[in-house]
C-alpha cells in the first residue's frame, strides 16, 4: 500500500513539474524578456512566429504581436504597443516588453505557425510585474509640493478670470443705469421749465 502512495506521489510530481508554467519576474518599469517556450522541429520551417495574452478566464486570447518569418513584417495589435513591444531578431523569438507595468502582468503565450500540413508549437509563460504601487507613491510624494502649487495658481486664475468678468459686468450695468438716471433727470428739468417745450417732443436732443 505504502509503494501505491509512493508511486501516486511521484507521478504527480512529475506531471505537475511537466505542466509548470515558467516565470518571469521584474520591477515595476523594468524591461522584461520573455523567451518562446513553444517547442522546435527543426526539420520545420515556420512561416510566422505571435505572442498574445491570454485573459478573462483563461480562453480568451488578446493577440499583442505577430511576425512574418518571411519577410520580417511585424504587426502590433494595437498600433500603439508600437515601441514598448519587439521581438528579438535572432530564432529565439523572444519578447521584450520596456516600461512594464502593472498592466502586463499576466500569462502569455507563444505561438510558431508552420506551413500547411505540419503542426503549430505553442508554449506559456507568466510574468509578474511588481511594486508598480508603491513607484506611484513614492512619484507622488516627491512631486506633492510641486502638485500642489500648480492646483493653487490653477485656483488663483480661475478666480481672477471670474472676478474680471462679473467686474466687466457690473461696469457695463452701473454705466447703463447711470445714463438711464441722468437722461431722466435731464427730463424732468426742461419738463419742470417749459411744460409746452418741444424738447419733450424730440427727447434726442437731449
Amino acid at each position: 500500500m505504502i509503494c501505491v502512495y509512493l508511486c501516486l506521489a511521484v507521478w504527480c510530481f512529475i506531471r505537475g513539474t511537466a505542466v509548470a508554467i515558467p516565470e518571469v519576474e521584474v520591477t515595476c518599469t523594468e524591461e522584461a524578456q520573455l523567451p518562446c517556450e513553444a517547442p522546435r522541429d527543426p526539420q520545420v520551417t515556420y512561416e510566422a512566429v505571435s505572442w498574445h495574452k491570454i485573459v478573462g478566464n483563461g480562453e480568451e486570447l488578446a493577440e499583442v504581436i505577430r511576425k512574418n518569418l518571411e519577410n520580417g513584417v511585424e504587426y502590433y495589435y494595437p498600433k500603439e504597443l508600437n515601441g514598448s513591444l519587439q521581438l528579438s531578431s535572432d530564432t529565439s523569438y523572444s519578447l521584450k516588453i520596456t516600461n512594464t507595468t502593472s498592466h502586463n502582468s499576466g500569462t502569455y503565450g507563444c505561438i510558431l505557425w508552420a506551413p500547411a500540413g505540419k503542426h503549430n508549437q505553442s508554449g506559456s509563460i507568466i510574468l509578474k510585474v511588481t511594486g508598480c504601487s508603491e513607484r506611484l507613491d513614492e512619484k507622488f510624494k516627491k512631486y506633492r509640493a510641486e502638485l500642489l502649487l500648480l492646483s493653487c495658481l490653477g485656483i488663483f486664475y480661475l478666480l481672477l478670470i471670474f472676478f474680471t468678468c462679473v467686474s466687466n459686468v457690473f461696469y457695463m450695468f452701473a454705466f447703463a443705469v447711470s445714463k438711464y438716471l441722468v437722461y431722466q433727470w435731464k427730463l424732468v428739468s426742461i419738463s419742470s421749465l417749459w411744460p409746452n417745450s418741444e424738447f419733450l417732443v424730440c427727447p434726442n436732443l437731449l
